[in-house]
């Protein structure tokens, strides 16, 4: 019996050895290297941020441009012959980089084209507000109408034209009939005794790449022909 009582803590102490296993740290601290540390790190933004050129204004003043008039037989020329950059187009977009203000944006105007816009007024044109007269250009004729076409590589929202009617106005002419058309806006040309040049503005319903100027004015044999004289043009980038 004595031997019995003798070895009952030593068993006691055994028994206490045999419990459950303590649980293995490392089971849970994987739990750290989840993806969420690497969540999002390949994302990249896709906004390309604002435009460089927006609101600033491309600007062409043609009473800068006096070289042209006048020539040996007193006729103003077209703008394709006055250009400095090639044959066809590529001189009225001479003419134009010629004619741009210092501080506006260059390289921004792709292409130019005319029809029947000229810098300068032939000494034969008596009636008109400006006769002989250079650093202008002159669009349209009695029979034609004058078209200005301009490409540029950004987009355009508003054009503001320097401007007058061919004609000024006398007792004859109370009223004037010729426009100017920037991209299917029509406006009455300004029109004074003076005369004296005022500004167009046309804020484009469609912004736009391409900007046609158009003289326009009252129908003759089914054609509507107008004359307008141009001094400077202003061009907002949108």
């Amino acid at each position: 019996m004595k031997k019995l009582l003798f070895l009952l803590p030593a068993m006691a102490m055994m028994l206490a050895g045999c419990g459950a296993p303590s649980e293995d740290s490392s089971s849970t601290s994987g739990s750290s290297t989840s993806g969420s540390t690497t969540s999002g790190s390949t994302s990249t933004s896709t906004s390309s941020g604002p435009n460089e050129h927006a609101g600033q204004v491309i600007e062409y003043d043609f009473r800068t441009r006096t070289a042209d008039y006048p020539t040996a037989d007193g006729k103003a020329p077209y703008l394709d012959k006055v250009g400095s950059d090639g044959e066809g187009t590529d001189k009225t977009l001479g003419f134009f980089n010629v004619c741009m203000k210092s501080g506006s944006p260059e390289g921004l105007l792709v292409s130019a084209d005319n029809t029947s816009a000229s810098s300068g007024v032939d000494e034969s044109s008596p009636s008109s507000a400006w006769r002989g007269a250079n650093g202008l250009v002159k669009m349209g004729t009695s029979k034609k109408e004058g078209v200005i076409s301009l490409t540029f590589s950004e987009t355009i929202s508003k054009v503001e034209i320097l401007c007058h009617d061919f004609f000024k106005k006398d007792s004859g002419h109370a009223t004037n009939s010729n426009k100017l058309d920037v991209n299917g806006d029509a406006q009455l040309l300004p029109y004074t005794e003076t005369p004296t040049p005022g500004t167009l503005t046309f804020n484009l319903s469609e912004p736009s790449e391409d900007v046609v100027i158009t003289s326009t004015g009252l129908e003759k044999d089914g054609t509507a022909y107008g004359r307008a004289f141009l001094f400077d043009i202003k061009l907002t980038i949108a």
